[in-house]
């Protein structure tokens, strides 16, 4: 075997072990390299056409969905915040009230418990993941409807 021979067949052997994007980018070298590209040319300006579409598309009602969310976040803790301030003002009430002692001190530890939800509501709400925040928003308005189930007046 000639030398020549031998070397070719060793570069072949290294060129054929090397990694696809190696090899890939040293067909891209050799002289034809705008044909390599310009065989996929349409291909490629279809597929930025496209990323471009899907960005302007789907991006931004990503963004708007975030932006809602974050306005109903405030909501949330503006209305969790006037809860735990009305909670707080319910002891001033429970003298008009014709209750039992047992009903009374369950009521105000009712008013209790209402106002540390809305409160632990307002609080963490900027920061609860979605379906977190949907759980403990359920919990205070439970809270809200047993308070009203066991002391509304005309139930």
């Amino acid at each position: 075997m000639d030398v020549a021979r031998a070397v070719a067949l060793a570069t072949l052997g290294l060129l054929a072990c090397a990694p696809a994007q190696h090899r890939y980018e040293e067909r891209l070298e050799r002289v034809p390299a705008p044909a390599a590209h310009a065989a996929h040319g349409e291909r490629l300006v279809e597929l930025m056409r496209g990323l471009d579409r899907l960005a302007g598309e789907r991006l931004p009602r990503a963004l708007d969905l975030e932006a809602a969310q974050a306005g109903r976040r405030e909501e949330i803790v503006e209305v969790a915040r006037a809860i735990a301030a009305s909670a707080a003002r319910i002891p001033e009430a429970v003298d008009e009230l014709a209750l039992e002692a047992s009903e009374r001190a369950a009521f105000l530890a009712a008013a209790a418990t209402l106002r540390e939800r809305a409160l632990g509501l307002a609080e963490h709400a900027p920061e609860l993941e979605i379906d977190a925040l949907r759980v403990r928003t359920a919990e205070l308005e439970a809270t809200c409807a047993g308070c009203h189930e066991r002391f509304r007046i005309g139930r």
